[in-house]
């Protein structure tokens, strides 16, 4: 468990905590996770690094289509979402400071994650076997822990 104690507390950081708060930056932190690039885009970063968002996105969809053409797919073309630097920031924390550490169960930590993640409350009844009801009550407890955690710590 990762002893957190903020000395002092960053310009971004809220002053309170709330489930609302909590919500926010754990939504932040999977799409961010999801959005990350994978491993054979990943030596297209060092020459697409320099470019502007519209430019990357451009290029996305060119090689999209560079790629559909070749295949034959007449699928829309897709642009691919990147994270912003606060998601990513927000993921970096949420993982340093040990959010999901702090839950008790595996239970808790999938339901939190998945519903993050915005699952369908069908497809996190198959993973944590709750009702949707169930559902939310665990979560909203769950989140209302890490958010009076972080209010004691802060």
């Amino acid at each position: 468990m990762l002893a957190l104690k903020l000395d002092r507390r960053p310009d971004d950081l809220p002053a309170v905590w709330t489930r609302a708060i909590v919500r926010e930056w754990l939504r932040d932190a999977a799409t961010a996770l999801r959005w990350l690039p994978d491993g054979e885009r990943r030596w297209l970063a060092d020459k697409r690094a320099w470019m502007p968002e519209v430019l990357r996105a451009s290029a996305d969809v060119f090689a999209n289509a560079v790629d559909r053409e070749a295949t034959g797919d007449k699928e829309r073309p897709r642009i691919r979402h990147t994270a912003t630097p606060e998601q990513i920031d927000r993921l970096y924390r949420v993982i340093e400071w040990g959010w999901i550490g702090w839950l008790d169960a595996k239970r808790e930590v999938k339901l939190v994650w998945a519903r993050a993640c915005g699952f369908a409350p069908r497809r996190i009844r198959s993973i944590t076997g709750l009702e949707p009801r169930q559902q939310r009550y665990r979560e909203a407890q769950a989140v209302e822990r890490i958010a009076a955690r972080m209010n004691r710590l802060g």
